[in-house]
């Protein structure tokens, strides 16, 4: 029979609920049998801690009734002083600290295959894996235990493992072994699970494989996980079961305490990690501590090994420049372990050089100490071009343009513009030019292949991830080329890599600068205005061009209606911006008293000012820049209808994009160079680009959209630079002088890389000037919070922020009812202070309190429409928070809405009845397509939100000294269709499973709560993290009619403020 798991619920709450005499309590407690377990995983030989971790597994032994201590496999590989030893050291030090139980990772067998056994052999713990069997009985390695069984008085308590299939090590070192599908094996021994009271698979395949399993197989009360390093602080939940795993290197030590129960047999689970650098130095087991000592000092006449001569000495002077000899060799080295056409490595990676003399095991570990691996990928030559063009211009802000990569097999030429930046490349494979198309194996460190130092290898085959150790490659080299030659002898160059100017042709070119949704983030204006004044220096034609979305996001701005951003933007001499949806935030007044203010021109062709009584006059469509002979022309699209307070938009028409692309298609014909600057999304981009080339290049906002470098759509290059000021986009254009085609190469320039010491100091000035004079103001604290309350996994189920929010409308307007949109909660708040600054980054918008009066069945169907109101972008999801209503979505087979119960105050709610219900004046007005055309409106403009919070925050604090939320209370929840339906809300007591997924830094989940914004058209894969998540499209109540309940006070200018707060 399979036990259920169970997430740990202190007993104590337990027995309250149920309310059993306190003597029944102590006696079911008592029944019940305890196991702890301590877990480990991808330790890579790092020992020099492991005098601490024997001390601290020492003294917790002593307090647990019955302990285990297990390993997830990859023990070796990864530190010279036990690698030179072929593990030897690591079997010793885990005997002493009494491991129990190995699971066999892909790095057990680097060493080879007779290590292998002798490690396993002297090891006073067992290495399991089932789905490792022996093909060929000659090898030294015999058959592995698939499980094993510890008993504890009547108690059975069963490990199982799973190696990685095949694992990546040397194919020489898993010869004649055969490697068992997961899933197949894990049915083979489900029998397993009869035969044990608590059963553990301790696994060595990679947190994703762990989760599939977890989602196909209830049997197992808590998987213990290594081989993609992943660090849990706390069991991750799936479908039910526990998994758990504490990073690598033996940074941390995992502690599991596992309870059975001794009626139900249901097993609960509570973890944690214990970081190793939080124990003491001073508690040390003391024999541990000496061997790794000994150890230590043993090694360094093992380092001294002399592998091999050379005459020439390896140098790597001059790498930033061209090809060298240390380079070579170990690309050569690379080439010749891996098998492949060519191999490359980063300069950076290169950490020393070696003399003239003997070469030792010292000198490949000084110049290489990093562990690394070989990583063999297949790329096709024209992404190998776009590797080495990125490679010219990595450091090119810090160092500017230099040589990156080494290479064997590879010849490569970089021709450079009248700047010194990179204009083309030609490459060359074994003396022929690169064939663009053809495909090519390519062997590498697995430090770029993962991201290191901006390298992209999204679009390469990965065909071996790890095929060694690199310093393997070195020695095995070293070691033949000194054998077969006599030494390693190279010259101090060869000419693979070489750099040359291009011929000067008569070409014209421009750079553009480009921003998009920066949504009023000026703190880093200084940086930003010192790299563009910089940069505009070094080219002869340049145009700073936005895409819209300059307001909304911080109350620096947003409390002085986006004055400071127009001033700033001037300083900063931008060109030209498309009027985005958040333009219309602050009202139509404020709209165009700024735009009157700004020394640029904000554009749109599809917008059309359709009532002349309205603030608002028409804007352009477009505007062409004259450069000597060279016309260039920039066109404009704003997003149709803009998402902002209806208000905001009156008297104005927004046409469809294709249409009005169609009326001006003949303004390719009056310019050189055509540019689309465009406030309408990625995907809307994309569908232009498909059907329209008469664009050089399609500049994008409102999707928050990062890329990279330009993404290509039916030859249509399409830039976006994220958002919140976090990149500045460059894109070079040139225009063939004989051809008249234009060319664009473009990349994105991290904010957070530039120097802090480079900034423009008038434009520095501002910005100091501003935040001082909002400091008082926004630092105001209102309250605390111990909790915190985060807005996290938002768009699944209730959350601690969204429940403080609609509690605060409720008790403000003293309704039955309160709801509100998530796309309004703007930001979280962390445990400490609350401050005003808090309150106007989590609602930013100024929206009012409106109180309307519903029925419940006109309720239900707000409630309906809510969970569809993005399906086209991110599919059915939650959209409203809520207090005083909890309600549960029934969802069909396809996961969309079937049928809903909405319960008020614990009762079912009645469809005939009437309801008070507080929210805010945007979602009334329309706002996210919401249709509250047959309520009753009692209240429009009740208050402002952010008084509403203000009020809520102070009362609660004075009264109970803190505004503390659990994450969830269960006000929120979907379930199957098919799930018999209860009979009230759900006890928040009895929380929903959290979806959302830590970090995983080799296996990056998608987090829901940070993908999943239907207010921006925006691709997974472009998504934000939390901390930085951008603004989206939701509209805003205009600040004009001034925020209600603030007075006026001194900020430079007129500012507004808080009033009667108590």
């Amino acid at each position: 029979m399979l036990n259920k798991k169970t997430l740990a619920v202190s007993f104590l709450s337990l027995s309250l609920a149920l309310g059993l005499p306190e003597d029944v309590k102590a006696a079911e407690v008592e029944e019940d049998f305890s196991l702890t377990v301590f877990h480990t995983n991808d330790m890579h030989a790092s020992i020099d801690e492991f005098g601490k971790i024997s001390y601290f597994l020492n003294e917790q032994r002593a307090l647990a009734d019955n302990s285990l201590y297990l390993d997830a496999g990859d023990i070796f590989s990864g530190n010279p002083v036990v690698d030179l030893m072929d593990g030897i050291p690591m079997i010793e030090l885990l005997n002493k600290m009494e491991l129990d139980l190995i699971t066999i990772g892909n790095h057990e067998f680097d060493y080879g295959q007779e290590v292998f056994q002798d490690r396993r052999n002297e090891s006073d713990f067992n290495w399991i894996s089932a789905n490792t069997s022996v093909t060929d009985p000659s090898i030294p390695i015999t058959d592995p235990d698939p499980y094993e069984i510890f008993e504890f008085g009547d108690k059975k308590v069963g490990v199982f493992a799973l190696t990685q299939a095949p694992p990546a090590t040397s194919p020489t070192g898993i010869v004649g072994l055969e490697f068992g599908d997961y899933m197949d094996t894990i049915e083979t021994f489900e029998s397993l699970r009869d035969e044990v009271d608590v059963l553990v698979a301790l696994n060595h395949i990679g947190i994703s494989a762990d989760r599939q399993i977890a989602e196909a197989y209830d049997m197992f009360d808590v998987i213990i996980g290594g081989h993609s390093h992943t660090t849990l602080t706390e069991p991750e939940i799936v479908n039910g079961t526990p998994i758990a795993s504490s990073g690598s290197n033996a940074r941390n030590i995992g502690v599991l305490n596992l309870t059975l129960d001794a009626e139900t047999g249901d097993v609960s689970v509570e973890g944690h990690l214990q970081p190793v650098e939080a124990l003491s130095d001073d508690n040390v087991d003391p024999e541990v501590q000496t061997m790794i000592d000994a150890y230590n000092a043993e090694s360094d006449e093992l380092l001294g090994e002399v592998l091999g001569q050379t005459e020439t000495g390896l140098s790597r002077d001059d790498r930033w420049e061209k090809d060298v000899a240390l380079g070579n060799m170990i690309t050569d080295a690379l080439r010749n372990f891996a098998n492949t056409d060519i191999a490359i490595t980063n300069n950076g990676g290169i950490r020393a050089g070696i003399e003239p003399g003997d070469i030792t095991a010292r000198d490949v570990f000084t110049v290489d100490p990093f562990g690394n691996a070989v990583t063999i990928v297949e790329m096709t030559g024209h992404e190998l071009k776009d590797i080495v063009a990125y490679s010219y211009h990595r450091s090119l802000d810090s160092y500017g343009p230099q040589i990156d990569l080494q290479t064997s097999g590879l010849n490569y030429t970089i021709y450079t513009d009248e700047n010194g930046l990179y204009a083309d490349s030609d490459l060359y494979v074994d003396g022929s030019p690169i064939d663009l198309d053809k495909t090519y194996s390519i062997a590498t460190n697995n430090f770029i292949v993962a991201g290191g130092d901006g390298y992209d290898f999204s679009e390469a085959t990965v065909i071996q991830s790890d095929a060694g150790q690199v310093t393997n490659a070195l020695i095995q080299h070293i070691s033949e080329t000194t054998e077969k030659e006599g030494a390693v002898n190279y010259e101090p160059t060869e000419g693979r890599i070489q750099t040359k100017p291009l011929a000067m042709v008569e070409d014209f070119s421009v750079t553009l600068f480009h921003t998009n949704d920066m949504h009023a983030s000026i703190d880093d204006f200084g940086k930003i205005s010192y790299f563009l004044n910089e940069y505009r220096d070094t080219v002869d034609h340049s145009l700073y061009l936005d895409a819209g979305d300059i307001f909304s996001g911080n109350p620096v701005v947003d409390l002085l209606d986006g004055i400071p951003m127009i001033e700033l933007l001037n300083k900063m001499e931008l060109d030209l911006m498309t009027i985005g949806n958040h333009e219309f935030d602050y009202g139509q007044q404020v709209f165009q008293d700024r735009r009157n203010e700004s020394d640029f021109n904000w554009i749109s062709a599809n917008t059309e000012v359709v009532d002349p009584s309205i603030p608002i006059t028409q804007p352009d469509p477009y505007q062409i820049f004259e450069m000597g002979d060279k016309k260039i022309g920039v066109i404009g699209l704003t997003q149709a209808p803009p998402a902002t307070s209806p208000t905001g938009i009156v008297g104005l028409g927004f046409e469809n994009y294709m249409e009005t692309i169609e009326e001006y298609k003949s303004l390719r014909d009056d310019v050189d160079i055509l540019v689309a600057l465009n406030h309408v999304g990625i995907a809307a981009d994309r569908q232009i680009a498909e059907v329209y080339d008469h664009f050089d290049v399609i500049i994008g906002g409102h999707s928050h959209t990062t890329l990279t470098e330009p993404e290509i759509v039916n030859g249509t290059p399409i830039a976006s630079s994220g958002s919140s000021a976090e990149n500045i986009g460059i894109l070079n254009l040139t225009l063939d002088s004989e051809t008249g085609e234009v060319s664009v190469e473009g990349s994105l320039q991290a904010v957070d890389e530039l120097p802090d010491e480079n900034v423009n100091p008038e434009v520095q000035s501002i910005i100091d000037q501003y935040n001082a004079e909002s400091e008082e103001l926004l630092g105001e604290v209102l309250g605390q919070t111990e909790t915190g309350l985060s807005r996290d996994d938002r768009w699944l189920k209730d959350v601690a922020l969204g429940n403080m929010i609609t509690d605060a409308l409720r008790n403000f307007a003293n309704t039955d009812i309160a709801i509100t949109n998530n796309g309004g909660i703007r930001a979280g708040i962390e445990p400490g202070d609350i401050t005003a600054r808090d309150i106007f980054t989590v609602d930013p918008f100024g929206n009012a309190v409106t109180i309307l009066e519903m029925t419940g069945q006109e309720l239900q169907e707000i409630i309906a429409y809510s969970y569809h109101r993005s399906l086209d972008s991110y599919g059915p999801q939650i959209d409203l928070q809520t207090s005083g209503l909890n309600y549960i979505i029934y969802t069909d087979e396809e996961g969309l809405y079937a049928d809903a119960d909405l319960f008020v105050d614990g009762e079912p709610i009645d469809m005939d009845a009437t309801y008070s219900i507080a929210t805010n004046n945007f979602i009334v007005s329309g706002g996210d397509g919401y249709d509250f055309s047959d309520a009753a409106i009692i209240q429009s403009d009740a208050g402002q939100v952010t008084n509403a919070l203000i009020q809520y925050i102070e009362e609660v604090t004075e009264k109970e000294g803190a505004v503390n939320y659990d994450p969830t209370e269960g006000r929120i929840q979907t379930m199957p269709f098919e799930v018999e339906e209860p009979a009230g809300p759900t006890d928040p007591e009895e929380e929903p499973e959290d979806p959302s997924e830590p970090t995983d830094p080799e296996e990056e989940p998608e987090d829901p709560s940070e993908s999943k914004d239907p207010e921006e058209d925006k691709e997974p894969a472009e998504e934000e993290s939390e901390a930085g998540e951008k603004l989206p499209e939701t509209a805003t109540m205009t600040w004009a009619a001034g925020l209600m309940g603030l007075v006026s006070l001194s900020l430079g200018g007129a500012a507004r403020f808080i009033q009667n707060k108590r």
